[in-house]
């Protein structure tokens, strides 16, 4: 055989050689990294959607900040009794009525994050005057729940009809 042959057969299996031990892997790795280039953009596209929600919840909640505002003075993290007895005072006095007992138990769980404090009432005035302190109190941004209401007719000397009212409300907290 001629060496020119000898060539030609050494130029083919090298040829061969780098096929198979180095071209066909170096294309199955690029295969492999653009299928992992396709995931990352689509995993890049999927966070950007959800920041864009995010940022959108964020753009609503921001437009809804004054009822959040309410409802954190509806549901306060700590019970804050002495400005809601305040509160009491004022409209009581705001009403005409007179303060006989206060009775306040102590907060108390009723679900997982809920809790409930409840303050006995009892007060003295005209009929008007009571559903006047209730309806006020109904409208509190506190949002007291009535939960008794007992009125009892007293007996005067001077003419005036007086009731005694006996009041139970349960106020909320976080």
């Amino acid at each position: 055989m001629k060496t020119s042959n000898w060539y030609a057969i050494f130029y083919f299996l090298l040829a061969f050689f780098l096929i198979f031990f180095a071209i066909l892997p170096k294309q199955q790795e690029v295969k492999y990294l653009a299928q992992i280039q396709k995931e990352l953009k689509e995993s890049l596209k999927n966070k950007e959607r959800y920041f864009e929600e995010i940022k959108d919840l964020a753009q609503k909640l921001e437009e809804k900040k004054e009822v959040l505002t309410k409802i954190d003075l509806a549901l306060p993290k700590e019970p804050e009794i002495t400005e809601f007895l305040n509160f009491i005072e004022g409209k009581i006095a705001e009403n005409k009525l007179f303060l006989k007992r206060i009775n306040l138990s102590p907060s108390s769980p009723i679900q997982e994050k809920l809790k409930e404090t409840k303050i006995n009432l009892t007060v003295i005035g005209e009929y008007s005057d009571i559903k006047a302190f209730l309806g006020s109190l109904e409208t509190s941004a506190r949002l007291p729940k009535i939960n008794l209401l007992s009125l009892t007719p007293l007996q005067t000397e001077g003419g005036k009809n007086l009731v005694e009212g006996n009041i139970e409300v349960k106020v909320y907290s976080y």
